[in-house]
């Protein structure tokens, strides 16, 4: 295989490559996921691994650090976060949960948000950021 170099787009297929290639990187231009993958964020809890989150409709104060993108699932992100006590100002576990990518862009590691879960414990969903916590 030989590999020529063109200087410029001097016949029709390479300015078609170009346009592709153009069209390729701005899809999906401007979309903060929030996390970057292979940046290393541990949990707060040093105990085990992260179980389902036992949800039913509660409000709870959580600490992102780590999101993976589940692609079967449409783009759906499950979300691995530690849950913050704050009458106890310590954290209880290590849980997990999924969420939209359109929330998921807003939660970002190191950082404490309240959210809204669904009501169903065994697939359970981050329905709504109500606001970030300052601790």
């Amino acid at each position: 295989m030989d590999i020529l170099r063109t200087k410029g787009k001097k016949s029709r297929e390479l300015r078609a490559v170009d346009a592709a290639a153009r069209a390729a990187s701005l899809r999906g231009q401007g979309v903060d996921r929030g996390y970057q993958r292979g940046k290393i964020v541990r949990s707060m809890v040093k105990e085990g691994t992260a179980t389902v989150f036992p949800a039913h409709g509660q409000t709870v104060v959580i600490r992102p650090y780590r999101k993976n993108v589940i692609r079967r699932a449409k783009g759906e992100n499950k979300i691995r976060f530690n849950v913050w006590d704050e009458s106890k100002q310590q954290y209880l576990g290590s849980c997990y949960a999924y969420s939209t990518p359109e929330l998921s862009v807003q939660l970002h590691c190191h950082h404490l948000y309240r959210v809204q879960f669904n009501s169903q414990p065994r697939y359970p969903q981050i329905l709504s950021l109500l606001e970030e916590v300052i601790h």
